[in-house]
């Protein structure tokens, strides 16, 4: 069994900080939070997203759609386009495409809570 972690994972609807749990035979049996640092845990910056094999058409529309926007998508922009254009209800043993999404890398002084320090990132 393998274990997928990312900042999101979107699987017809959003969830932050979770992971899939994908057996040897590459299905997705599950998505759960990640509340602690889980052995042998692969984790991917970004949005991983299960895509329904029958809805990949779609998604290809949607994906080209979203890389020509200017300026770039944020991360909460393209989950709320996938939430409206892309909904589905996840179902184990269903056939998905797994996609991994990293639209720019996250940076150190987004994600952090003290900006006012002395010698954070600078302008």
């Amino acid at each position: 069994m393998k274990r997928l972690a990312a900042h999101y994972v979107y699987a017809g609807r959003i969830y932050p900080m979770s992971f899939l749990s994908v057996d040897s035979d590459g299905m997705c049996v599950g998505i759960c939070p990640l509340k602690e640092e889980i052995h042998s845990t692969i984790f991917m910056d970004g949005v991983l997203m299960l895509v329904p094999t029958l809805q990949s058409p779609a998604w290809q529309e949607i994906k080209d759609a979203c890389l020509c926007t200017r300026p770039p998508l944020s991360y909460s922009e393209l989950l709320s386009v996938l939430s409206d254009k892309l909904p589905f209800t996840f179902q184990m043993g269903t056939d998905y495409s797994l996609w991994h999404l990293r639209l720019s890398p996250f940076s150190a002084t987004k994600l952090s809570t003290d900006n006012g320090s002395s010698n954070g990132y600078v302008q």
